[in-house]
């Protein structure tokens, strides 16, 4: 994977989810817990990178 990839879970089997992820540690996961940080994230990563 070249690009970052931002990942927030909600529902009745997140908490699972987020394990997977972090047990993986794949280094382009990022993982966040409101759609506002993923959004600002995003942004962060997409102006670091231009």
């Amino acid at each position: 994977m070249t690009r970052p990839i931002i990942v927030r879970l909600d529902g009745n089997n997140a908490e699972i989810g987020r394990r997977i992820l972090s047990d993986a540690r794949h280094p382009a996961v990022r993982q966040v817990s409101t759609m506002d940080g993923a959004a600002e994230l995003a942004a962060r990563l997409a102006k670091a990178s231009a």
